[in-house]
């Protein structure tokens, strides 16, 4: 899943300062967005969801 971070931060966190205009609501909201998309493939799979912390987020 940590993949799952890596491919779409940037353009999530993006989409997100540009319809915010608050880069650190930005942030907090595409860090929830990307737990619950993990959460929820992961709960379609039978996995645990096993989800990364912000600090292992991408620069």
């Amino acid at each position: 899943m940590e993949q799952l971070y890596r491919e779409h931060w940037h353009v999530v966190c993006g989409y997100l300062v540009r319809r915010t205009c608050d880069p650190h609501l930005a942030e907090d909201l595409a860090q929830e967005t990307l737990v619950k998309a993990t959460r929820a493939m992961l709960g379609r799979r039978g996995e645990s969801p096993a989800v990364p912390s912000r600090r292992s987020r991408p620069p």
